[in-house]
């Protein structure tokens, strides 16, 4: 068992990564950065599956704690009596989860726009440069040449910015997986 649950269960996890990543691709760049509420109802259908996952898990660590199995050394005699699950171990397993579905995506997305569609790079600085100058009319000049640079160089369309992104990523699955680890501690 080891760790190949929490393999199988970060593809599944990555199924649903992926198919956001193919209908962000299918629906376009400009359509994704206007509909920010389909960001939003991905991020609450994604936890929601996660916390789904990690309960099977556990209940796959459980049930083998309970029966005997030798490579479960990862619950104590009294997790394994009482059907404890602890936060640490609740916070890890979400933590692998998340941040292989996050990395398998991420290839996928890199294949998608910098193998595919290279020019969605170029179509993401000309919607961003469109909603600055709508947030800050009175930008130009330097400004608007120093905000360009930036989009230029951390564009998410872009090998830095998508290194970025995994960084990101990261972070932001320790918090959720802090989350998740509080609902499902028993």
């Amino acid at each position: 068992m080891k760790n190949s649950i929490l393999i199988e269960k970060s593809i599944y996890l990555t199924l649903i990564y992926a198919t956001y990543s193919l209908v962000s691709y299918l629906l376009g760049v400009a359509f994704m950065l206007e509909n920010s509420w389909l960001n939003w109802i991905f991020f609450l259908i994604s936890f929601g599956v996660s916390i789904l996952l990690v309960r099977q898990v556990r209940q796959v660590r459980l049930t083998a704690a309970q029966e005997g199995f030798e490579e479960v050394t990862l619950l104590d005699a009294t997790e394994k009596k009482a059907g404890f699950y602890p936060f640490g171990r609740a916070f890890l397993d979400f933590f692998i989860i998340l941040t292989v579905a996050a990395l398998l995506n991420s290839l996928l997305s890199a294949f998608l726009y910098l193998v595919i569609e290279p020019e969605a790079h170029e179509v993401f600085i000309q919607l961003s440069e469109a909603k600055i100058l709508a947030e800050n009319p009175n930008m130009q000049g330097a400004g608007l040449e120093v905000a360009r640079d930036m989009m230029a160089i951390f564009s998410p369309f872009r090998p830095i910015g998508m290194l970025i992104g995994v960084f990101s990523a990261a972070v932001g699955n320790a918090v959720i997986a802090l989350i998740g680890a509080a609902i499902l501690k028993k």
